[in-house]
């Protein structure tokens, strides 16, 4: 029986309202149009083109004396900025649909295991964040390129960095969140 009210989502683990195979199929789908159309899909060069524009802004002589980003190409918006933009619009889009969209700060999880403080959850999620794309920046790439586009066509680099990243994922979880909140049947 599905709790309803104010503890909606907060308390407990949600059912998912998709299995978890059509979910991924239908990433698969949406990364193989995207890859038709596109190419491979790369977005942390456009957080990289959206830092440089910002930076030219404010210090034009260091942007243009700058190896990496001096070129203006560099500092331009492409596909990767709309797959972006689609993927929040998509995800609140689901939310809506589903009536689960809430905003959040925590998790049950979270909350089961470290309280309800909003400042110690951010500063981990920066923190999480951060090391996933150190870790795909050393293997010479960015989380969706070895993630989506990788897989997708079966780079060698994108083998060890999911492994890694999903080995790495349990066991920070398993030390992390040790206590594992009710789950909603």
């Amino acid at each position: 029986m599905a709790r309803q009210g104010a503890s909606y989502g907060v308390g407990f683990v949600r059912k998912a309202p998709l299995h978890w195979a059509i979910g991924g199929l239908l990433i698969a789908a949406v990364v193989l149009v995207a890859e038709c159309a596109h190419g491979p899909i790369e977005l942390s060069a456009e957080f990289v083109a959206a830092g440089a524009s910002g930076l030219d802004k404010v210090s034009p002589t260091y942007v243009n004396n700058h190896p990496l980003i001096k070129n203006a190409n560099a500092r331009q918006l492409g596909f990767g900025a709309w797959f972006i933009l689609g993927t929040f619009a998509g995800a609140a889009g689901a939310a809506v649909a589903t009536g689960r969209w809430r905003v959040r700060h925590t998790s049950a999880w979270w909350s089961s295991n470290h309280g309800g403080s909003k400042l110690k959850r951010y500063a981990f999620v920066f923190v999480g964040g951060a090391l996933v794309m150190i870790g795909a920046r050393l293997a010479h790439g960015c989380t969706s390129g070895h993630l989506l586009s990788g897989w997708a066509q079966l780079s060698a680099a994108a083998f060890p960095f999911t492994f890694s990243m999903i080995v790495c994922a349990m066991i920070v979880a398993r030390l992390f969140h040790p206590e594992a909140p009710p789950i909603e049947r």
